[in-house]
């Protein structure tokens, strides 16, 4: 009688599943009264069960004993039935009836409109009319704007303001989604009575704790569920939110002839007009500066890239030539900028290099010429370039031998 009684209080102590009635049922059976705590005078005193053990072995008798006891406050047995039939007995303040529909909306819509930006107005302010709110606002501009909403609109106002849509623009695409969550919202909160209910009861324990091994066992459990208690808790937010405001994104785009359509003028080449001077290094005593102009034809919206050059320039400085006073230039190749050095992208003083091939005409000669460009460009906008650079060539070929070109230019670019 004495090890029945211990284990008894201890089982009732940890019963997870029985509510306030059923523990008073529960309760009345046991000997010393309603609450089962009271001992006989011939009992072991507190602190220690009736075969001698303390209470951290009572704990873990208890642990053993609870699924029993948690049957027995469900389910009662018949004793007088030989079949020996079971009687469910739901517990107290439980209900049969369903609870009613929580239902958690989550829509898309595509809206094409002529004005991007006033239909995204009018979205914006037909949201916070609704007591709504706007969660993402997010636009991309460039030859075709277009802007992205995400929206929480009173879920009994939902209904309205998505048939109200067709008036800002044409709905192309549309997907509503509805997802009913009063199942995980019943479950979450029978969980959350559980554990509550559970934490309460090993507050209790806590205060008949008599050593610091006893202490530490019930405040581990305590911690575990204060932990899962503030998730449930959470989930439980989470869920209402979802199911209180719907969730609405919304892609504004322009339509084929749009308002908000930038129609820039874009350049298909870049014609250039250049002031130059180059020196014919033949030979130590032989070195001939022509002075000259050309154009050049650049295709490439940054003004750097695939090009086409043509020089002429007339002897000027140093040594007269042998034979004729003129110099030409037939060149094709290609210029760069450096993604260290700002890539082209400053207003000022962009350096560049590249590379120049094709054919020089020098005394009547011709030769095949290659080499490259080192310069800068002083000033860039949209519209015009100036740049200095300058240049070294090689040129082979004529029967008088190789030799070298160098000189300076100043290029004005226009986007054509």
């Amino acid at each position: 009688m004495r090890l029945r009684h211990t284990c008894a209080f201890f089982a009732l102590a940890l019963s997870l599943s029985a509510c306030a009635a059923d523990r008073k049922e529960a309760a009345s059976p046991l000997p010393g009264g309603a609450s089962g705590r009271s001992l006989a005078s011939n009992e072991t005193p507190a602190g220690t069960g009736a075969s001698g053990r303390t209470m951290s072995e009572d704990v873990q008798v208890v642990a053993l004993e609870a699924s029993p006891v948690r049957a027995k406050s469900f389910f009662s047995f018949s004793g007088g039935s030989s079949s020996g039939a079971i009687t469910t007995q739901l517990p107290s303040g439980s209900t049969q009836q369903a609870a009613g529909e929580m239902i958690d909306i989550e829509a898309r819509f595509a809206i094409q409109c002529d004005s991007v930006a006033k239909c995204a107005d009018h979205f914006r302010t037909q949201v916070l009319d609704l007591g709504g709110r706007i969660t993402s606002d997010e636009s991309n501009s460039g030859n075709k704007t277009e802007v992205t909403l995400e929206v929480r609109i009173p879920t009994d106002r939902f209904e309205g303001f998505a048939g109200s849509l067709s008036k800002i623009g044409a709905i192309s695409a549309r997907d509503i989604k509805r997802r009913d969550v009063s199942k995980e919202y019943h479950d979450s909160e029978l969980l959350l009575r559980e554990r509550e209910a559970e934490f309460a009861r090993y507050q209790e324990l806590l205060k008949e704790a008599k050593d610091v091994p006893q202490t530490l066992q019930v405040e581990q459990q305590l911690s575990r569920l204060r932990t899962e208690i503030d998730r449930i808790k959470g989930d439980l937010v989470w869920l209402k939110d979802r199911v209180a405001m719907a969730t609405v994104r919304a892609r504004i785009y322009p339509s084929a002839i749009s308002d908000d359509a930038v129609f820039a003028p874009t350049a298909t080449f870049y014609p250039t007009l250049r002031t130059s001077l180059l020196f014919d290094l033949r030979s130590e005593t032989q070195r001939t500066g022509y002075f000259g102009g050309g154009f050049s034809i650049q295709f490439n919206q940054l003004l750097r890239d695939f090009a086409f050059d043509v020089d002429i320039a007339r002897a000027a400085v140093a040594d007269k030539p042998t034979s004729s006073d003129w110099a030409y230039t037939f060149l094709t190749g290609f210029d760069l900028y450096s993604e260290l050095l700002g890539g082209g992208k400053r207003k000022f003083m962009n350096p560049f290099i590249g590379f120049r091939f094709g054919l020089a005409i020098t005394e009547g000669l011709t030769d095949f010429a290659f080499g490259g460009t080192v310069g800068v460009d002083i000033v860039k906008t949209k519209a015009v370039l100036l740049d200095l650079h300058a240049r070294v060539l090689g040129l082979v070929g004529n029967e008088q031998g190789p030799h070298v070109m160098v000189g300076p230019a100043i290029d004005l670019s226009f986007a054509f």
